[in-house]
């Protein structure tokens, strides 16, 4: 509401973002794992880029109605992505990020009962992003880190396979 300008557009815009933020996270994380997602995670991920299309559209009518569908969508692709990081947990990356996205996942299935009238209370999705940032940080961190050490040990151990190399070809 402080951004001013019509409500409309910026309610499209961010319906959008809803459903096109599991897809990226799916593919961030797949890509700092090193590891293809099974094939469901593709599929939500071009479900979810359909969907931004479809919210996209002028008009809040689409949007409310897709709302439901849009958090189940949010769930399913957080229980997805859980399921992908639990099979990559021998990875410190994949176990900080499995934390974090139970955690955000936790607090958006919340959220979800606020809206529902299940549950009273303030809406705390926002804090699930945080720790699912405060994850992905922590783990390209250790990554980035991890690939350090690797790269620092080729380096090293480069020379001695050179010269154990060089002196095979000679003895031959």
């Amino acid at each position: 509401y402080a951004l001013g300008g019509p409500f409309a557009p910026l309610k499209d815009f961010e319906y959008a973002l809803l459903f096109l933020t599991p897809p990226t996270l799916i593919r961030f994380v797949a890509e700092l794992l090193r590891t293809p997602f099974a094939r469901l995670a593709r599929m939500l991920s071009w479900i979810g880029i359909g969907g931004a299309a479809i919210v996209a559209l002028p008009g809040l009518g689409v949007n409310l109605a897709l709302l439901p569908a849009i958090e189940i969508f949010i769930v399913v692709c957080g229980a997805v992505a859980m399921v992908e990081l639990y099979r990559a947990r021998g990875t410190p990356e994949a176990r900080i990020l499995l934390l974090a996205c139970a955690v955000a996942l936790l607090l958006v299935g919340r959220d979800i009962a606020v809206d529902r009238g299940l549950v009273t209370g303030a809406r705390i999705t926002p804090l699930g992003f945080v720790a699912f940032g405060i994850g992905l940080f922590l783990s390209s961190g250790d990554h980035t880190l991890r690939l350090r050490r690797e790269t620092e040990d080729l380096r090293q151990h480069l020379e001695d396979r050179v010269a154990e190399r060089t002196r095979e070809l000679a003895l031959a």
